[in-house]
């Protein structure tokens, strides 16, 4: 109900603003709305209340001010473990969506999250990686590079595109381009698979990684664990392969979940009982 009156009222003021003369009409407001509330707004108070006080952490405007460019949107450093986020709230056309059109469907996510023509979130985190490995980012520099983990992940701001195998394919543009890197003489084997992880996630799950009872680099491991297929192992048919095949493909939202369920810490959020409740009063 909170997600459709919030959509409600972004498409509503969207055409309020195709009414408007210049100059009071925005020329982009999708773009205003992902930089200014999606990003600098819900993605920075939604990272820096779990985190706090703890490890070292910049948004993107921190780099911004320190004179970086090309700067990740928000970037965390737990000792060894670096996670680098790059937020994207964008849409996929309504015809798109329900053509059921596969080459379609990867044509549209291709240029919101890879290259249109201008690189989006898979080449702009393979960039970010290249500089953390080659302590490019002036306003931190004190690791080891050869002893960091690097975790790379795209969060985006609609659950629909929580789906099965979206995950999957956008790790094997990651991969590629990884390989690049190898290519050119720089050691990634500390360099996790890219990740899809939407706002809402951290929202509903806040109080839990807040409080350290879900680690995000414990639970994006255990993750992959889940979804990577044992080559080696032995099944009783096919029915029992392709059940194994599936779980390659569950979205991280779908996993996480039920990893939540699974270790009894599911909980109403604070932030809900707080805030959202009130909404209905």
């Amino acid at each position: 109900m909170i997600e459709k009156l919030f959509k409600g009222l972004y498409f509503k003021l969207s055409e309020l603003n195709k009414e408007l003369s210049a100059p009071h009409k925005i020329g982009d407001l999708h773009s205003l709305y992902s930089d200014e509330f999606s990003e600098k707004t819900l993605l920075y108070n939604t990272l820096n209340s779990i985190y706090q006080n703890r490890y070292i952490k910049f948004t993107g405007q921190h780099f911004k001010d320190a004179g970086i460019d090309a700067e990740p949107d928000y970037y965390i450093r737990n000792g060894n473990y670096i996670f680098l986020f790059e937020s994207k709230d964008f849409l996929i056309r309504a015809d798109i969506k329900t053509s059921y059109d596969y080459n379609l469907m990867i044509d549209a996510f291709g240029k919101k999250l890879f290259s249109d023509p201008s690189p989006k979130a898979v080449l702009q985190l393979v960039r970010n990686i290249r500089r953390v490995l080659e302590k490019g980012f002036a306003i931190d520099t004190s690791y080891n590079v050869e002893s960091v983990y690097i975790y790379p992940i795209i969060v985006v701001h609609d659950r629909q595109y929580n789906v099965v195998g979206l995950n999957k394919i956008v790790n094997d543009w990651f991969l590629r381009e990884i390989k690049a890197l190898e290519d050119l003489g720089f050691n990634t084997d500390r360099v996790q698979s890219i990740l899809i992880i939407d706002i809402d996630t951290f929202v509903f799950h806040q109080d839990l990684f807040r409080e350290k009872s879900l680690k995000l680099d414990v639970v994006i491991d255990d993750y992959y664990k889940h979804i990577t297929l044992n080559k080696k192992k032995k099944y009783r048919d096919q029915e029992h392969a392709n059940e194994y095949i599936k779980r390659t493909l569950i979205p991280f939202s779908s996993f996480i979940t039920e990893y939540v369920f699974s270790k009894k810490m599911q909980r109403i959020p604070k932030l809900l009982k707080e805030k959202g409740y009130s909404l209905f009063e």
